[in-house]
């Protein structure tokens, strides 16, 4: 009864509509002044009708009301449900949910592989550092300068880690204002210091007096990622350069340089290129990736010019572009 009830408060235009007929009906009869029998014959007629039309749709509500109901207490992601319905329209908002949702789960299911595959990697590289620290215990040599390098080998691991996660956060963290370039500059030296001291590279920094457009946290992490790749790619001794050209920040090192045929893939993440395999697995491939993947998003482009053991320069464009504020 109540389901009829509930059917009957979905449906009560028809009723309104099928009285308000009648009643039309009856007043057009009396005013033509014609015989009352034939109205009444003709309700009996659409009374009987719509009662036929009434059961026949109740009996369609009363069986989707059922299958609905099943539903509630199944996992709606596990069905398919444009089985549930004859309504076409109703078949098609169901099938394009489910694609959706199937791509959604295919999304999720990517970014946790390459959230385990970073993982996976960092664990690998962290590792390192750490196991020159107990070999170090192990053979009392417990030099500061040493035991400085490996923390500070593991404070960039951990910056890498940090940077990777919020990169690939949903929510944005970027700040767009414009400031001074020389000043970050200057903190990213100052966060190596050690390392020119520890490898004797001699540093030549031109101010440039720029002022960028550009998100200051993030452009900081990119130059000392790049600084870093410099020292690391560098010999003893040697000479590592920044300045501008324009609106263009350039770091140039004198390093072992880069292969041509690496050049083109240095950006992909995981690649480590005849360089990296060369240097002991310390690296992890993904330094480079993470600063395309940071320019990208601040609308500087990048470029890399380099030849074997000759060296790398690599160029940072950094045009204070309106566009970075969208």
């Amino acid at each position: 009864m109540k389901i009829f009830l509930k059917y009957c408060m979905q449906n009560r235009k028809a009723f309104f509509l099928f009285f308000g007929c009648m009643l039309l009906f009856g007043m057009i009869f009396w005013l033509y002044s014609l015989e009352i029998e034939a109205y009444f014959y003709g309700c009996v007629l659409c009374f009987i009708l719509f009662i036929v039309y009434l059961g026949k749709d109740f009996s369609v509500y009363y069986k989707s009301h059922h299958v609905w109901k099943k539903i509630e207490q199944c996992a709606l992601l596990q069905m398919d449900l444009s089985k549930t319905t004859e309504d076409e329209d109703l078949k098609a908002v169901f099938i394009k949910i489910n694609e959706e949702l199937n791509e959604l789960i295919a999304e999720n299911d990517r970014k946790k592989e390459d959230l385990m595959d970073y993982f996976t990697m960092w664990i690998h590289q962290v590792k390192l550092p750490l196991s020159a620290m107990e070999l170090m215990l192990a053979n009392q040599d417990l030099s500061i300068s040493q035991w400085k390098q490996q923390v500070f080998a593991i404070e960039r691991y951990l910056s890498m880690m940090l940077a990777y996660l919020r990169m690939k956060s949903d929510s944005s963290d970027f700040v767009i204002k414009e400031f001074e370039l020389d000043r970050i500059i200057r903190k990213s030296i100052h966060t190596f210091s050690l390392q020119f001291i520890y490898k004797k590279i001699k540093l030549e920094f031109q101010e440039t007096n720029l002022r960028v457009l550009s998100d200051e946290k993030w452009l900081e992490f990119v130059i000392e990622q790049i600084l870093s790749n410099a020292i690391k790619y560098s010999a003893a001794e040697s000479t590592i350069e920044i300045y501008n050209r324009g609106q263009d920040l350039i770091i140039q090192d004198h390093g072992c340089g880069i292969e041509k045929s690496d050049l083109k893939r240095i950006m992909e993440k995981g690649f480590t290129g005849n360089n990296g395999r060369m240097d002991q697995g310390q690296s992890s491939g993904l330094g480079l990736y993470l600063v395309y993947s940071i320019l990208k998003k601040l609308n500087h482009p990048l470029s890399i010019e380099s030849k074997p053991n000759q060296g790398t320069k690599v160029i940072l464009h950094l045009e204070n572009n309106r566009q970075n504020l969208e």
